[in-house]
């Protein structure tokens, strides 16, 4: 299960929701009794499996919403154990969840505004699209949930659909700083990777951002050797003082503009990056800057192990029009 932790209280949380199930007297101010793994199950997964599959089968879903604090802090309890579960049996407890409250429009979207606070939002203590997805999905296609949490959930899922780690990443139109359009990127099977890095030039830390990559220079090796290329794509209308102010990025770089971009793409951080190979599948995204650099380094030593350039390439001599040769 793709897990971002974000925060150590996830492992703190673990280790309570662990223990909890292995002690019925912790749940005395619960909403519903909790499950009791049996002493049989002693494998931290099938323990943590169990738990997850039993979690609300003593919960009378007519009745517990009547403490709703309550219920958040079951919901809680639920997603602290997720992570040590498989991966089908979390996704068939929560379908399971999601089924017996269908019928319960107020309170799915309860349970999915609440699993956003816990797994999409800033404040989050861990980030997780795969638990995240289904609840979103359920509500915003629920036509008896409230109108702005439907349409907000339809959102969310949809952006979570389409920027699935391992999927091809979206790629809308975007407009360059000479006022022609382009796909934010194009694949390239030449290129191991490329970077979207979307940042708005007013952000200090994406400033920041750009301001170590472009000072790297190992990254300017791996752009000028056609191996690496970064995409700046500022989430806005391409105005004269974005274009003024994007003369200070890189022109190694590719750099456009996309009103729409928090609509199509994942944008939780700021800056935002995603990982794209060099045909487009994400590999991963919202990473921090210092991760991209550190991939980059690991990259270079995999380079000279298969004994490949990393060097810029020399332009083509008059005698040999086309070959490149590399330092």
């Amino acid at each position: 299960m793709h897990i971002n932790l974000k925060r150590p209280i996830i492992l703190a949380a673990a280790i309570a929701a662990l223990i909890s199930c292995m002690n019925p007297a912790v749940h005395a101010a619960a909403p519903f009794p909790y499950p009791t793994v049996p002493d049989t199950i002693s494998s931290l997964t099938g323990r943590a499996d169990y738990y997850v599959t039993h979690f609300w089968d003593k919960a009378d879903m007519k009745r517990i919403f009547s403490n709703r604090q309550n219920v958040k802090a079951a919901l809680g309890d639920y997603f602290a154990m997720m992570p040590h579960a498989k991966r089908e049996v979390a996704a068939q407890s929560i379908e399971s969840l999601l089924g017996r409250l269908a019928k319960q429009p107020k309170d799915l979207a309860f349970m999915a505004e609440t699993a956003q606070a816990m797994l999409y939002s800033d404040s989050a203590a861990f980030w997780s699209d795969e638990l995240m997805l289904p609840f979103a999905a359920a509500a915003g296609k629920n036509k008896k949930v409230e109108e702005g949490t439907r349409l907000r959930m339809q959102r969310i899922a949809s952006i979570l659909q389409n920027n699935r780690p391992g999927a091809i990443a979206p790629n809308p139109e975007m407009t360059l700083t000479d006022g022609s359009t382009s796909t934010v990127y194009t694949p390239d099977e030449n290129l191991t990777y490329q970077v979207l890095f979307f940042n708005d030039p007013d952000c200090t830390g994406c400033n920041a951002a750009r301001m170590k990559l472009d000072a790297d220079y190992l990254t300017s090796r791996l752009i000028n050797a056609g191996i690496v290329k970064i995409i700046s794509v500022y989430p806005g209308e391409m105005g004269d003082d974005f274009k003024r102010m994007s003369s200070r990025f890189p022109t190694t770089w590719s750099i456009g503009a996309n009103p729409d971009a928090d609509l199509i793409y994942d944008l939780r951080t700021q800056p935002c990056f995603y990982l794209l190979t060099g045909q487009g599948y994400i590999i991963d995204k919202n990473m921090p800057v210092d991760e991209i650099l550190a991939i980059f380094s690991r990259l270079r030593n995999l380079k000279a192990a298969q004994e490949v350039s990393t060097e810029p390439y020399k332009a083509a001599t008059t005698t040999d029009s086309t070959n490149n040769t590399q330092q």
